[in-house]
C-alpha cells in the first residue's frame, strides 16, 4: 500500500489475517506534525515534520509494535524577526525503540534543542485496542545533560562568554495515573562567574534553580557580587490554570501570575562608560516581584538604599535610543534613597563636583520609564577659569526623565543652588579690588535657555553683568585689547592667557592633593592683578567651613594678601535664621573681622 498527500508519503507491506496474525512493516516520511492539531489542538501551530518506521507482528488483536521516530519541529514564532539566522530553533527528536504490546507502551530516545541535549524515556499502561488503564501508573522522565554556560550564547545573546564560567542541567519527571497526572522538574544553573556583555560588574558563586510542578514554578537565585555583597531571590508562578492542550498555551504561560521578592545586601557595583560617565555604589534593599510573566512588576515597600556613591556625569547627554519591545516588558514602582547625611553621594561633572543626598522614584515600564530624583546639595564646587564657586549646603537638584525614545522623551535637571566665590577686578580710579560674590543659579541645567543666574558682590560697587563677565572670562578678549586703563602690552596679554589656562592644567594635581588631605577643594589661580594665588577649604560639619586664600608672590603695592575665615550657616530649616550666614576671620589688613550676612531668594 502506498499513500501520498503533498510531501507526505506512507508505504506499508505485509500480511494481515483478520483471524490470525499480522506481519507488516511500514514507513512514514515527511509527515506534517500540524495535521495532528485536529485531535491535539496544542500541535496545530507547531511547524515541522516527522519520519517513522513501524514493524507489527503477532496476534491481530494485540500485536507487538516496534517503531522509531525521527522528528524535526520548530518552536512557535520561528522564522520571525526576533530569531537570529545563527540560531537553530528546531527541536530534534529521535525515539528508538518505541515498543507497544498488551499492557505497556515504552519508549526511549534523545533530543536536541538549540544548545540543550538530553534523554527521554517513558512508560504507559496501554491496552488494546486503544486504552490507557486509569488505575496503573504512568511514568516519564526527561534529562537535560550538563552543558557549559557559554554554549548558551545563542539562547542568551547578552551573555559575556569571556567572563562567564559554569554549567546548566536539569530533569523533568511525569508520574501518577491517567486521570491524575503529576509532573515536576528542576533546572539548575551553577556558575563560578556570570557576566553580561557591556556590564563590568559580574556575579560570582551563582546558584539558580527552577522547580516546577503541575501547580507552580518556583525560581530561586543566590549569588555574590564580583566586588562584594549578595543577591537572593525567590519568585513563584502559578501554573494550575493553564490548559496545555490548547493552542494558546504559550500565551497562557505569559499571563501566569507571579509572587516573590529579591533581597540585595551590600551589593557593590562599579561601571565606567568612558565619555558617557561612570558610577560606583553599594545597594541594599528588598524588591517585591508581582504582576505576570509578560508584565512583571518590581515594587518596593521601603526605599532601596544607595550608598557610597561616586559618579561622573557624561561629557554630553545623548538622546535615548528607540526602546526595544519584547515578549516580556517589566514594569517598575521603585523608590530609592540616595546616600546618607553623614556621607553624601559624590557626583563629578566636567567642571566641578557635588555632594548629594535625597530620594527618588522609578515608575513606568522598560519601554517608557519615568524617573524622578529630588536631591539636596550637602556640598559642592564649580571650577571656572579664574574662580572656584563653593556651593552652599541646602541647594536643590531635581532630575526628571519621562517618555519614550528620542522624539517623545524629556530629560530635565532642574537646579536651585546658591554659591560663593571671590574675584579680583579693577574698580573706578584704577584700584584693584577683591570682591566676595554670592551667586544664585536656577533652571534646567540641560537647557541654556531655561537657566537664570543672579549675582551680588561685597563691596556692592560692581554690577551683576560685570560679575558674570568676569566669572565667565568674557572679558578675556576685551582685556587683550586696550580697554583696560593704560592698555595692555604683549606681556600682559600673555599673563591674561596664563590666568585662563594654568588653573586647568594644575587641576588634576590639586584635586588629588585635596583628596589626600581631606579638603573640599584646593585650587591654584593666576591673575594680572594678584599674580599666583592658592585657595583651600575644609568642611568641618554642622554648617562650619574653614576657608583660606593667599598670594604666592610679593605684590608691588603692599603686603602679601591673604584671607582666613570660618563661616557658619545655622542649621535651622525654617524662619529668619535659615537665610543667615556668619563669618569670623582675618586678613593682611584687619587682625580680625566678623560679618553677619542675610540673603533671600526671590
Amino acid at each position: 500500500m502506498r499513500w501520498e498527500n503533498g510531501p507526505t508519503t506512507a508505504v506499508a507491506k505485509g500480511v494481515i489475517d483478520e483471524h490470525g496474525e499480522v506481519n507488516v512493516d511500514a514507513n512514514l516520511n515527511n509527515f506534517v506534525v500540524a495535521e495532528l492539531g485536529r485531535w491535539i489542538p496544542a500541535l496545530a501551530q507547531v511547524k515541522g515534520t516527522a519520519n517513522a518506521y513501524i514493524l507489527a507482528s503477532g496476534p491481530v488483536e494485540s500485536p507487538l509494535l516496534e517503531a522509531s521516530l525521527d522528528a524535526t519541529l520548530f518552536e512557535q514564532g520561528a522564522g520571525s524577526a526576533g530569531i537570529s539566522r545563527t540560531q537553530d530553533p528546531r527541536l530534534h527528536l529521535n525515539l528508538i525503540p518505541i515498543r507497544v504490546q498488551e499492557g505497556s507502551l515504552t519508549l526511549q530516545g534523545d533530543f536536541r534543542f538549540r544548545s540543550f541535549q538530553g534523554e527521554i524515556e517513558g512508560e504507559l499502561p496501554f491496552h488494546y485496542p486503544f486504552d490507557i488503564d486509569k488505575d496503573q501508573p504512568v511514568k516519564g522522565h526527561l534529562t537535560i545533560n550538563r552543558r557549559p554556560l557559554v554554549e548558551l550564547e545563542e539562547l542568551l545573546p547578552l551573555l559575556d562568554i569571556e567572563r562567564t564560567e559554569g554549567v546548566v542541567y536539569g530533569s523533568f519527571a511525569l508520574s501518577g495515573t491517567r486521570d491524575d497526572l503529576r509532573w515536576e522538574g528542576k533546572f539548575d544553573v551553577e556558575g563560578s562567574s556570570l557576566a553580561v556583555d557591556g556590564v563590568q560588574t559580574a556575579l560570582s558563586d551563582v546558584g539558580m534553580r527552577v522547580v516546577t510542578t503541575q501547580n507552580e514554578a518556583k525560581l530561586t537565585v543566590t549569588a555574590n557580587g564580583s566586588l562584594g555583597g549578595s543577591v537572593e531571590a525567590e519568585v513563584v508562578g502559578i501554573l494550575e490554570d493553564i490548559d496545555w492542550s490548547k493552542s494558546d498555551a504559550f500565551s497562557q504561560v505569559l499571563s501566569l501570575p507571579l509572587s516573590g521578592s529579591m533581597n540585595v545586601k551590600g551589593f557593590e557595583a562599579a561601571e565606567d562608560w568612558g565619555a558617557k560617565g561612570a558610577a560606583q555604589m553599594k545597594v541594599d534593599g528588598e524588591v517585591q516581584v508581582l504582576g505576570t510573566l509578560k508584565t512583571p512588576l518590581f515594587r518596593t515597600d521601603q526605599p532601596i538604599s544607595l550608598t557610597q556613591i561616586v559618579a561622573r556625569a557624561p561629557d554630553e547627554f545623548e538622546p535615548a535610543g528607540e526602546p526595544a519591545e519584547g515578549a516580556v516588558v517589566p514594569r517598575f514602582d521603585l523608590t530609592f534613597r540616595v546616600a546618607e547625611s553623614d556621607r553624601p553621594a559624590s557626583l563629578k561633572i566636567s567642571n566641578g563636583s557635588f555632594g548629594l543626598t535625597g530620594t527618588g522614584q522609578l515608575t513606568g515600564d522598560l519601554v517608557s520609564p519615568e524617573l524622578v530624583a529630588n536631591l539636596r546639595v550637602a556640598e559642592g564646587l564649580i571650577r571656572l577659569p579664574n574662580a572656584r564657586i563653593a556651593i552652599e549646603e541646602g541647594g536643590d537638584l531635581r532630575v526628571l526623565h519621562t517618555g519614550r525614545g528620542q522624539l517623545e522623551s524629556e530629560t530635565r535637571v532642574d537646579i536651585d543652588l546658591e554659591g560663593r566665590t571671590s574675584l579680583t577686578a579693577l574698580r573706578f580710579g584704577g584700584l584693584v579690588q577683591r570682591y566676595e560674590v554670592r551667586l544664585q543659579m536656577r533652571g534646567n541645567l540641560l537647557d541654556p535657555n531655561q537657566q537664570l543666574i543672579t549675582a551680588s558682590a561685597d563691596p556692592p560697587d560692581i554690577s551683576q553683568q560685570r560679575i558674570l563677565q568676569l566669572l565667565g572670562q568674557a572679558d578675556l578678549i576685551e582685556g587683550l585689547g586696550a580697554n583696560v586703563i593704560g592698555g595692555l602690552d604683549w606681556n600682559k596679554q600673555v599673563l591674561g592667557i596664563a590666568g585662563f589656562a594654568l588653573p586647568s592644567i594644575v587641576d588634576p594635581l590639586t584635586e588629588r592633593l585635596a583628596g589626600e588631605f581631606g579638603l573640599e577643594y584646593l585650587s591654584f589661580e593666576y591673575s594680572a592683578f594678584e599674580g599666583p594665588t592658592v585657595s583651600a577649604a575644609k568642611w568641618l560639619g554642622k554648617g562650619l567651613m574653614l576657608q583660606y586664600r593667599r598670594q604666592l608672590t610679593d605684590p608691588v603695592d603692599g603686603p602679601i594678601r591673604y584671607d582666613l575665615r570660618l563661616t557658619y550657616r545655622p542649621r535651622w530649616q525654617k524662619g529668619f535664621w535659615q537665610n543667615v550666614f556668619l563669618s569670623l576671620g582675618m586678613d593682611e589688613v584687619t587682625p580680625y573681622k566678623f560679618a553677619i550676612e542675610y540673603g533671600r531668594r526671590f
